[in-house]
């Protein structure tokens, strides 16, 4: 099979594609066209599940929220780490031209092989760093293991290699669970009556 950037659109694609870019001014694509990551038309998941639904009858309404951030990652190559905590993060090359990296400074890095990297965010920015510790697995000692399962129904579920296991229920939690967010209802409807 050719690499990805060497296909061709297969000629029914292209057709089934023009008629939705009709549809949503998108870009038309010729047939003779490769496939490429940057040019391949781009219809949204939502607006496809919308198109689907409409399709089929049924009145179809948005996500109402959209995604704003994306986590990025940066595997072996893509990044440079210095003594004094200063990381290169390669912004690869744009229009022929190598962009500037983005130049982070971590205070703490840990010690080891640093695999990987990525930029992330929840209210603010932060680097999440997967590394290789040198640390071997432990040898297997029969009679030592347990496999713990844990749940909501069953909060823990637990069974050990010499038959004893034992069964933790989650009912009591879950019931507390139930009666909290009936008495959160209970609020907002008399704050909303109050408005």
């Amino acid at each position: 099979m050719p690499p990805l950037s060497q296909r061709t659109l297969p000629p029914a694609w292209v057709l089934d594609h023009q008629k939705r870019a009709a549809k949503t001014n998108e870009k038309k694509v010729p047939s003779s066209q490769p496939i490429d990551s940057s040019r391949l038309p781009q219809i949204s998941l939502r607006q496809n599940l919308a198109h689907q639904a409409i399709q089929q009858g049924h009145p179809a309404r948005y996500p109402y929220k959209k995604k704003k951030y994306f986590p990025t990652k940066w595997a072996k190559d893509g990044f440079k780490v210095y003594e004094n905590g200063k990381i290169e993060l390669s912004m690869g090359i744009h229009h022929g031209k190598r962009e500037k990296p983005i130049v982070v400074y971590a205070s703490h890095l840990p010690k080891g092989t640093i695999k990987e990297i990525e930029c992330c965010w929840d209210q603010g920015l932060y680097l999440t760093v997967t590394y290789e510790d040198g640390q071997k697995a432990k040898a297997y000692k029969p009679n030592f293991s347990v496999g713990v399962d844990l749940g909501e129904v069953h909060t823990i579920g637990a069974f050990c290699e010499n038959g004893q296991a034992l069964l933790i229920t989650g009912r009591k939690i879950r019931s507390l669970h139930r009666l909290r967010n009936k008495k959160l209802a209970e609020i907002q409807r008399r704050q909303s009556k109050c408005q």
